[in-house]
């Protein structure tokens, strides 16, 4: 509750120097005359109407102020709303971006353990020692690379459970 009175007071403080401003900007508006004004007979009332348009601002302007008010408690939600939404794009874009970054680091380390220890010489050596009527309908049917994405996906997922995924 605290912070709302501080909040008001705040507005409240911004919105005086404004209307302050406001008046004083007004005043230096008209440029000063070197000769002197002649005198001018109030109306039947007293003072002139000085007083009348002052609190006639006044008034314009505390309505002013507390429609901006109510606008900005109006449009509050969507605003705290439309930052949460982008915050939990963002956060879901970065999610996505570092695992795809984990998964091509993963499989480039799965690439080198495939070739460090020579499971794609001792696949090639298996499939060169068939006869040659089996090395062509392996080939044909693309046997062989099939055989080497399964293996590339099987290192790539140990590496994966290796870095805790």
């Amino acid at each position: 509750m605290m912070k709302f009175y501080i909040l008001f007071s705040l507005i409240l403080c911004c919105a005086a120097i404004t209307f302050s401003n406001h008046v004083h900007a007004s005043d230096s508006a008209t440029p000063p005359t070197t000769e002197t004004p002649a005198p001018t007979n109030p109306p039947s009332g007293g003072d002139g109407g000085n007083n009348l348009n002052s609190y006639n601002a006044l008034i314009d302007w505390a309505a002013d102020v507390f429609n901006g008010i109510g606008a900005f408690i109006e449009h509050s939600p969507n605003f705290i709303e439309r930052i949460f939404a982008y915050l939990i794009e963002f956060a879901v874009y970065v999610k996505f971006y570092l695992m795809l970054q984990t998964m091509e680091f993963a499989y480039g380390i799965a690439q080198a353990l495939i070739s460090n220890l020579g499971i794609d010489s001792l696949v090639s050596d298996a499939v060169s020692s068939l006869p040659a009527e089996q090395r062509g309908i392996f080939q044909a049917f693309g046997a062989l690379r099939a055989i080497t994405i399964l293996l590339e996906a099987a290192v790539t997922r140990f590496v994966l459970n290796f870095m805790g995924w």
